[in-house]
């Protein structure tokens, strides 16, 4: 690693459980499909249906949208018909193929569900922060990923309620919202955050998750470590 990089993790299970369990990631993916889309064409103003897939799978959404979103609004809102259906229309197998080099993962672990987050063998919490860490380095960055950057700064303002214009999150959810995980990161650091118990029962789509993630996020940037200019952007 290079200095000022840094990979984090928080694991209740013991220093051995980031690098030995592994599972789907749900949406986490999604950020670096959004970029290949994008890379391969794809534009603004495209628009795909949020409803149902040329695929003709049964998914499932969390929240209720237009019939047909382009696809910023697909990651923005983690919309899952969108972006089956735009990879679809850029080619599965290249997609597949752009994720196996971004996760360093053998093209026989991906499968057309990997769009969703699925893979043969699972990812562990280091794979996920290694792929996110080195994909949105500061000196990786093209348009691409500053546009993705934004969107999920986007997303990061709005579900913590805090103003930080250099950071973002990116969710994801798995094994019927038992397991639910986050992408996380202040400018500088990468966090993959999991939470795998439902002592409360709750099997909605983040649950207390968010508010977890919140009290992380002040338990490691204190009032006065905060960036002096929250409006940094990658640029």
């Amino acid at each position: 690693m290079r200095k000022g990089e840094v990979i984090a993790f928080s694991s209740t299970y013991g220093s051995e459980y980031p690098f030995l369990y592994k599972s789907n990631v749900g949406s986490t993916l999604k950020p670096f499909i959004y970029c290949f889309l994008r890379e391969k064409g794809i534009t603004r103003s495209e628009l795909f249906s949020s409803k149902n897939n040329s695929l003709g799978w049964p998914v499932k959404e969390v929240s209720s949208l237009d019939n047909h979103i382009n696809i910023q609004d697909a990651l923005l809102y983690s919309n899952n018909n969108a972006f089956l259906n735009a990879s679809n229309k850029v080619n599965l197998n290249l997609v597949l193929l752009y994720l196996s080099s971004v996760l360093d993962k053998n093209i026989d672990q991906f499968y057309p569900s990997s769009i969703l987050g699925a893979t043969k063998d699972g990812l562990s919490l280091y794979d996920l922060a290694i792929s996110y860490n080195n994909f949105f380095r500061r000196d990786t960055v093209t348009p691409f990923k500053i546009e993705c950057l934004n969107i999920l700064n986007k997303i990061f303002i709005y579900k913590t309620g805090i103003n930080i214009k250099n950071a973002f999150i990116k969710t994801g959810t798995t094994n019927d919202n038992k397991e639910r995980l986050a992408a996380l990161n202040d400018g500088e650091t990468t966090y993959i955050l999991m939470r795998n118990e439902n002592d409360i029962d709750d099997y909605t789509k983040e649950g207390n998750f968010i508010n977890q993630i919140k009290n992380f996020w002040n338990s490691i940037v204190k009032p006065n470590q905060k960036p002096k200019n929250n409006d940094y952007k990658w640029t």
